[in-house]
């Protein structure tokens, strides 16, 4: 297989593996020349209890290998978020900043409006003083000092109610 379509704990796997099984065969070989020194009862003791330490050795190993990929599936589920939340965090910038021009903008438009209602009252204040007044259309000047309401107790264009 070429080196490009390897993943990288494929080379890592495959040492591991070639490395278990040197190790079985070197221990294999060390029972055998041991167990074959010793009496018959001894023989079968020794090789009884190799088969148990490989089987042991084998059940670490597969541990050791299960735990091995289940953390390396975790780590791409942790890249996998991290890589997510780095993209929401460039987006909620975006949005943060996109927020601060709407602001901007509309904090813009409020002043305009603001500034127009002003200056729309002081025209309207303006005209006010130079246009004459209802009391001054119906012939009833207003002097400064002089009420323009009618005094207390007497009606101005009304009927009485008397009569």
């Amino acid at each position: 297989m070429p080196d490009s379509q390897i993943k990288p704990g494929d080379k890592s796997k495959a040492l591991s593996m070639a490395m278990g099984i040197v190790v079985v065969l070197i221990f294999t070989w060390g029972v055998i020349q041991i167990a074959s020194t010793l009496p018959e009862g001894y023989r079968i003791a020794l090789v009884a209890f190799g088969v148990f330490l490989l089987l042991y050795a084998g059940t670490i190993i597969g541990l050791h290998t299960q735990h091995t990929r289940q953390n390396a599936a975790h780590a791409a589920v942790i890249e996998s978020r991290s890589q997510r939340i780095a993209e929401l965090m460039f987006q909620l910038q975006t949005v943060e900043k996109e927020l601060e021009q709407s602001k901007l903008a509309f904090q813009e438009r409020l002043n305009q409006q603001r500034l127009a209602f002003a200056m729309e009252m002081e025209n309207r204040a303006e005209a006010l003083t130079q246009k004459p007044s209802f009391a001054t259309h119906f012939g009833m000047p207003i002097t400064p000092g002089v009420p323009t309401s009618p005094p207390i107790g007497t009606h101005w264009g009304t009927m009485d109610e008397n009569e």
